[in-house]
């Protein structure tokens, strides 16, 4: 894969989304959902590709990272990661995530 720079987070998903990256990934405890399909996967099973962190204009709390990620089964998705203390994805299970 290609590493990017993007300016907004909306850019950097519409080109993974052009990509084939259409599934939304959320972690929850021990598992990773794919939203969309409603796939349950382990954490192990699904390899990172590209990580990209966007920080916020004014406030330190719309800080958000985008993973790029596809599983073993060739489900291709994205995490969204906001990193306020109100986010959605399981911290725990995110670690987990292979690397490429």
């Amino acid at each position: 894969m290609e590493n990017k720079n993007f300016e907004t987070v909306s850019q950097a998903m519409n080109y993974w989304n052009q990509k084939g990256f259409t599934e939304s990934f959320q972690a929850e405890k021990d598992e990773v959902k794919a939203t969309f399909s409603g796939v349950s996967l382990h954490p192990s099973e699904i390899e990172v590709l590209e990580t990209y962190r966007f920080d916020g204009m004014t406030n330190p709390s719309d800080d958000v990272e985008l993973i790029v990620a596809e599983s073993e089964n060739g489900i291709k998705g994205t995490f969204l990661v906001s990193h306020s203390s109100e986010h959605n994805q399981d911290e725990d299970t995110i670690r987990l995530l292979q690397t490429k």
